[in-house]
């Protein structure tokens, strides 16, 4: 089993107190399906490798009524004991309800990838079809001009347009939506420039998925500040870039409690 740690975490009033959020992060891991954490304070020590005095700082503060609280229940309790008659044992409050909303959660991300990958089945479908399509019309142009040379026509010129690789197809499925202007031809006008001075599809495809998480992390998909994809493939490279993301507010976060926990056992160690 896994809990889920949600991102309003850090900014509820748990912020304002490492061990008591490191505590409950540790209960939320630890949990089983109803949320029941079974074990005494030396125990979940020992199971986690934090500092016994933290755990039971924390444990005291989690099962203090908190009147800023997003529920009411208990009083806005996060935990409360098992049994009144033993001093540990608890149930995580509310565990029910964020279990479900992250397995409803989970089932949008399962459905999103489900849906892409039909709609990319498809264009693949589309393609191939295109494909067959275009290879009779080419046999018969190619006999008509080896009939027809005394007119002056050039065999070797093709007749047709070059067929859309299959790979555009999924490059543009990866590509961050764009509002505005999107000319995917010369797109691809410029992908086979690249192309044909070295590079590989899956530069392209690489560099679109790092784009398309950046573009959702900073809150720029859908909008006209997301490149287009002529540009994104052009002379200055910008496919071959890393795109990471920056630092989420929840992370930031995340790091200082981390940094302040090391700084405290650090100083505890050298006493």
């Amino acid at each position: 089993m896994y809990g889920k740690i949600f991102e309003q975490m850090y900014d509820g009033t748990l912020s304002a107190d490492w061990k008591a959020m490191v505590t409950f992060q540790q209960f939320i891991v630890l949990a089983d399906s109803e949320g029941i954490v079974d074990y005494t304070p030396p125990a979940l020590s020992r199971r986690t490798g934090i500092p016994l005095d933290i755990l039971e700082h924390g444990i005291v503060k989690l099962q203090e009524p908190d009147p800023y609280s997003r529920s009411s229940d208990l009083d806005g309790r996060r935990i409360a004991l098992l049994d009144e008659d033993r001093p540990w044992g608890w149930e995580i409050v509310n565990y029910t309800h964020y279990r479900d909303l992250a397995s409803r959660e989970d089932k949008r991300e399962k459905d999103r990838v489900r849906i892409a990958d039909k709609r990319k089945a498809l264009k693949d479908k589309d393609v191939a079809d295109s494909l067959n399509e275009s290879q009779p019309v080419a046999k018969v142009a190619h006999v008509d001009a080896d009939a027809d040379a005394d007119a002056n026509v050039d065999a070797d010129k093709p007749t047709t347009a070059p067929a859309v690789p299959v790979e555009f197809a999924e490059f543009k499925e990866i590509y961050p939506e764009r509002s505005g202007a999107q000319p995917w031809s010369r797109a691809l006008k410029v992908i086979r420039a690249r192309l044909k001075e070295g590079g590989q599809w899956a530069d392209f495809l690489d560099g679109a998925r790092r784009y398309a998480v950046y573009c959702d992390a900073v809150g720029k998909t859908g909008t006209e500040y997301v490149m287009q994809a002529a540009t994104f493939c052009d002379v200055d490279k910008h496919f071959l870039e890393t795109w990471e993301p920056p630092a989420t507010k929840s992370e930031l976060q995340q790091n200082k409690n981390i940094d302040t926990a090391k700084l405290w056992l650090e100083a505890s160690n050298g006493q």
